[in-house]
Formats: C-alpha cells, sequence, structure tokens
C-alpha cells in the first residue's frame, strides 16, 4: 500500500494552529477577567508560577502597572505569548 501524501497550506495549518490555541485558553478562561495572577497565568500557558515569575521578571510578559506588591498580567499578553506559538521555557532562553 502507497503512503498518502498531503499536501497542507502553510498559511491555512498556521490558522487552524491559532484558532486551536486561542480556543483552548478561551476554554481554560472561565472567567472573563483582563488581568490574571500569576498562578493563573501559570494554569493557562499550562506552565508553573515560577515559570511566569521568570517570564514577568525577563521582560517577556508584561503586567499591569500599580498594583503594589500584586502581580497581575493582561489576559491580550497572554493570549499573544501562546500565538508565538513557543513554550515558556523557549521564550526564556530567547530573551536571555
Amino acid at each position: 500500500m502507497s503512503p498518502l501524501v498531503v499536501s497542507v497550506d502553510e498559511v491555512a495549518l498556521a490558522e487552524i494552529v491559532r484558532s486551536a490555541v486561542e480556543a483552548e485558553i478561551d476554554a481554560r478562561d472561565l472567567t472573563g477577567d483582563l488581568a490574571v495572577s500569576v498562578q493563573r497565568a501559570a494554569v493557562l500557558l499550562d506552565c508553573s508560577a515560577h515559570t511566569i515569575r521568570r517570564l514577568v521578571g525577563g521582560g517577556v510578559l508584561p503586567t499591569v502597572p500599580e498594583m503594589g506588591t500584586r502581580v497581575l498580567i493582561p489576559m491580550v499578553a497572554l493570549k499573544a505569548h501562546a500565538m508565538a506559538g513557543a513554550s515558556p521555557g523557549h521564550a526564556l532562553r530567547e530573551a536571555s
């Protein structure tokens, strides 16, 4: 039996992946918050809170200013980070 060869348009594939990632984040974000805590961001990106703190400290993820000691990360930034397609650790390696 001959193998099946499928040609996939890279742009279409990128759109499918982007839609799937966005749907997964939206499914996990049940509250509809504009910004989330470090712990919630870790759940949404499927990594540890320590990794999120390193992303914030490294300037990869922005925070909401003037929140005192509480660190809040805008959902828009989390979605953009997820859409970039890199794992959180990969983003840290590229930022250094």
